[in-house]
């Protein structure tokens, strides 16, 4: 957990120098983010719906491939390609359901503004690109790839413009330097000066 911690560390990094919302627009998100979070568990559940179907219909498709082709050559390729589609829906119903669980066990942290909330999320988030990644490479689908890491940068975003409320950095955007603002002798020269 702690190379996640530095990875959260690193992210905050990249996202200070962007635009930033209103403080108030942050605390509403910040305040909100759990609900918004609850609707995401109950669209993921239908979601896992739509998975569970794929993957009965590429049990069946696995099944049918061996006796609809007719050809030796034909049963080949179909089973391959329904093993690969099996395969593809097993792993993406794997990562859903992790996925899943961890927002599902985020929502009463979030709504206590607890940083193990916010963790979740993050790692939600962390999980979702690995999965844009793999996915996209499997498929040769390199468009997917660049759409999936825009929709998670954007995803990143407006989770750590909340960053400061859940016991991140107290404002990513304005992070508090450890140098005094004058030293000694340049405070004696600028009193000089006035």
């Amino acid at each position: 957990m702690e190379s996640v911690h530095k990875l959260e560390k690193t992210v905050a990094e990249w996202y200070k120098a962007v635009p930033h919302l209103p403080k108030g627009g942050q605390k509403w998100l910040a305040d909100n983010v759990w609900w918004i979070v609850v609707i995401g568990v109950v669209l993921s559940v239908l979601g896992l719906f739509s998975i569970l179907s794929l993957l009965f219909l590429a049990g069946a498709g696995l099944a049918l491939a061996g006796g609809a082709t007719g050809g030796a050559y034909g049963s080949a390729v179909g089973a391959a390609l329904g093993g690969v589609v099996l395969i593809s829906v097993i792993v993406s119903l794997a990562v859903y359901v992790i996925e899943l669980i961890l927002m599902a066990m985020a929502i009463s942290p979030l709504k206590n503004h607890k940083k193990k909330g916010w963790d979740l999320l993050f790692l939600v988030a962390l999980i979702n690109v690995l999965s844009v990644v793999v996915t996209g490479l499997l498929g040769m689908n390199f468009f997917s790839i660049i759409w999936g890491l825009l929709w998670a940068a954007v995803g990143g975003y407006f989770l750590f413009e909340i960053y400061g409320h859940f016991g991140g950095a107290k404002n990513v955007s304005e992070k508090k330097s450890d140098k005094p603002a004058f030293t000694p002798a340049e405070k004696k020269a600028d009193d000089k000066k006035a």
